[in-house]
């Protein structure tokens, strides 16, 4: 037996008892998931995701803010990265023409990978909570994980620097199809609100071996109405706000209650 041969038949016997004490709707989840074996494997951090790199880093942002290459290449640009993740963001600020960079993140693990993807580069640094301002404040993909988004929003006003701007996008958000982050097990949407919480995290156990067990413990909720409270109540001022729709169908952006289930990604430039 090969060693991912053993690798496989623990995933699976790890899966079986689980299932074991499964009732008759977290067996029906269970049947709309995906298979376990590489699902688990992919699905628990040893390793920084494979998805990025240094090359890629900034594609999403690129997508949604073509303005923010050319800000982030003035003379003395400050970047600050807030929830920078594995600092692949980070370091790619830097190569494009930061001057100063500062990845923040909660996660240590996160944290010294980034550390050693930026020991060549001494204008990048990483911390867990943020010092200094910035003239460009970026929150790429963390927004809806926050704990306390309010707080966070706060601290990122604090961080900008006169005439700076804040470019937040993340998605999807809470009431979208995949609002709930569960794709990684099953394709099925809206699976926050068809299944209750017990049975969707009983049934992501299979997945991932982590201790998370509510949505509270990973994601804050963030809805399309509590994301634009939280902004005006801020003070900040919005520059430009653009929301992107299940098959780009703008006109369903505007209508009350179905923007909440079609909306799919949120980006925000703001200013003091």
């Amino acid at each position: 037996m090969t060693p991912d041969e053993a690798d496989n038949q623990q995933i699976l016997a790890r899966a079986a008892a689980i299932e074991a004490g499964f009732n008759w709707c977290e067996r029906l989840l269970r049947w709309l998931s995906l298979p376990v074996i590489g699902a688990f494997e992919a699905g628990n951090y040893e390793r920084p995701t494979t998805q990025w790199s240094e090359e890629n880093a900034l594609s999403v942002l690129i997508r949604n803010f073509p303005e923010l290459i050319p800000a982030i290449l003035r003379p003395g640009c400050r970047v600050l990265d807030y929830g920078c993740g594995d600092g692949f963001q980070s370091v790619a600020f830097a190569r494009a023409g930061a001057t100063a960079v500062l990845g923040v993140d909660l996660s240590e693990q996160r944290l010294q990978h980034g550390r050693r993807m930026a020991a060549d580069l001494p204008c990048v640094q990483f911390a867990t909570k943020p010092s200094g301002q910035y003239d460009v404040v970026v929150a790429l993909n963390s927004f809806e994980h926050f704990p306390e988004p309010d707080a966070n929003l706060t601290e990122l006003a604090q961080a900008l620097a006169p005439g700076g701007r804040i470019f937040i996008s993340f998605g999807p958000p809470w009431f979208a199809p995949y609002g709930a982050h569960a794709h990684f097990f099953t394709r099925l949407p809206w699976v926050h609100l068809i299944f209750s919480e017990r049975t969707m995290y009983r049934v992501r156990r299979l997945y991932r071996d982590d201790d998370i067990c509510r949505h509270s413990d990973s994601m804050n909720q963030m809805s399309i109405r509590r994301f634009e409270r939280l902004v005006h109540a801020s003070g900040l001022q919005v520059v430009r706000r653009t929301y992107s729709t299940v098959r780009g169908l703008p006109l369903i952006a505007r209508i009350p209650f179905l923007r909440e289930l079609f909306i799919t990604e949120v980006s925000c430039v703001l200013t003091k």
